[in-house]
């Protein structure tokens, strides 16, 4: 579990890094700046988020973030106890307030909490869904079974789209540079997943690219997802 901590206050940064860390797989990122968030936020799945910052403050903290992490819970931790503030902040996005000074237990309940509710009513992805960890691939739901080397040449193309393999560099990815064959092999199993694809999507997402080889459709996105 990545967790972004956006928090310039280097004391309570450090408290509440050492708290969330004693949960096992739970790792934090530390950063004191919007900036500094904006770079780092490339697969968090939880923002402790303080309000007023050097670069940022207020409500306008709460919309970047938002901006940046559409989907990903956010958590203020303010030292405003105003009532309007509270509301005002819950109202713009935020999925829990905690006021300064707060338990360090209680904040852990409380990301645990919202992370609980944020599964519960997450909605079923939707388009081609890749868990590298997991080696699984679905398509709108449905899980596709994909043999070792179909994976291997799903995931070849996948994390590059819109770029054109040859069979040669196909082959060398999948099989390995000692692998002796020939390249129309790649022919037989681009078109074994292709089909596997094709029974939940409409029309291929695998292009040919004549007389070289192949590529993914820069226009079918691949949701990855992060461990």
């Amino acid at each position: 579990m990545q967790v972004l901590l956006v928090e310039d206050d280097d004391l309570v940064a450090s408290m509440v890094a050492d708290q969330v860390t004693q949960q096992e797989d739970w790792a934090v990122m530390r950063c004191t700046s919007l900036v500094e968030a904006k770079a780092w936020a490339s697969g968090s799945d939880i923002v402790l988020l303080d309000l007023n910052l050097d670069d940022s403050r207020g409500a306008a903290s709460l919309s970047a973030m938002r901006q940046i992490l559409p989907h990903i819970p956010i958590i203020v931790i303010s030292a405003i106890d105003a009532p309007a503030t509270r509301i005002e902040t819950l109202t713009d996005g935020a999925d829990d307030y905690v006021t300064k000074p707060f338990q360090l237990d209680e904040l852990q309940a409380r990301m645990t909490a919202v992370l609980r509710r944020v599964q519960r009513t997450a909605p079923e992805p939707t388009g081609v869904v890749w868990d590298p960890e997991a080696r699984s691939v679905q398509v709108n739901g449905q899980s596709v079974d994909l043999t070792p080397l179909e994976y291997e040449m799903f995931r070849t193309l996948a994390e590059s789209p819109g770029a054109a393999f040859s069979r040669a560099d196909i082959l060398e990815r999948v099989m390995g540079p000692n692998f002796y064959g020939y390249e129309r092999v790649v022919d037989v199993h681009v078109g074994h997943l292709r089909k596997k694809l094709a029974q939940s999507l409409s029309g291929d997402v695998i292009e040919t690219v004549r007389a070289f080889g192949y590529r993914w459709r820069r226009e079918v996105p691949v949701q990855v997802l992060h461990g």
